[in-house]
C-alpha cells in the first residue's frame, strides 16, 4: 500500500532553472489522452486517468512549477457564473478540491477529486482532476523528490483529512500541461 503524502501546488511566475527544479522528476499531463505521467529521470513510472476542461473552459497549457502543497483544501466559489449560488465548502473528502491540490495559476488546479467517473472525460471548469488515492501517490514521489526532509512525516500530515495544511517545497518540481492531438493511422489492405 502506497504511503499517503501531500500534494504540491503549481506556481506560475518565473521559467524553471537548474538551481530551483529536480531534472529527474517531472510530471507531463496530456489533455488529449487524458493521462498524466510521472517521470523519472525521463522515464515513465506512473499513469493515472485524470479530467480535463470542458470546451467552454479549456484546461491551460504550458509549462508550470510545483511550489507548495496544500493538502485538505477548502473550497470557495469563484466569481464566476457558473459558480453562482454555491457556498464555500471546508476541507473533507466530499470536498470538490479533493484531498489536495497544485495551483498551475490562478484559479487553475491539479487536484483530486471524489467524483472518480468525471475521470477520462472533459468535465471541469479548466482544472486536472485525479482520483484522491492517486493524486497522493504522485504527491509522495513530488515530496520526496521537493522536500525530503518532510518525506517520512508526510504520512501523518495526511491522516487528517479535515485540517488544511500549506507547506513549501525546498525544489520546484516541473509541469508541462500539452495537448498532443491523436492521430489516425491508415489500415491498408493486405496484399
Amino acid at each position: 500500500m502506497f504511503r499517503l503524502v501531500l500534494l504540491a501546488a503549481l506556481q506560475v511566475g518565473k521559467p524553471a532553472t537548474a538551481a530551483d527544479t529536480l531534472p529527474d522528476l517531472s510530471i507531463v499531463v496530456d489533455i488529449a489522452a487524458k493521462r498524466l505521467d510521472l517521470r523519472k529521470a525521463g522515464q515513465v513510472i506512473a499513469r493515472y486517468p485524470v479530467a480535463t476542461g470542458v470546451p467552454a473552459f479549456p484546461t491551460p497549457t504550458g509549462t508550470f512549477l510545483i511550489r507548495s502543497v496544500e493538502l485538505n483544501p477548502s473550497w470557495t466559489p469563484p466569481a464566476s457564473p457558473w459558480a453562482a449560488g454555491r457556498k464555500p465548502m471546508p476541507p473533507g473528502r466530499a470536498n470538490p478540491m479533493g484531498r489536495a491540490k497544485m495551483m498551475l495559476m490562478p484559479q487553475y488546479y491539479l487536484h483530486g477529486t471524489p467524483d472518480s467517473l468525471s475521470l477520462g472525460t472533459a468535465a471541469s471548469h479548466g482544472c486536472i482532476r485525479m482520483h484522491n488515492r492517486d493524486v497522493l501517490e504522485v504527491a509522495q514521489q513530488v515530496i520526496e523528490a521537493g522536500a525530503p526532509a518532510l518525506a517520512d512525516s508526510a504520512g501523518l500530515l495526511v491522516a487528517d483529512s479535515a485540517r488544511s495544511r500549506t507547506i513549501r517545497l525546498a525544489r520546484a518540481i516541473p509541469v508541462e500541461v500539452r495537448y498532443d492531438p491523436v492521430q489516425a493511422v491508415p489500415v491498408l489492405p493486405s496484399p
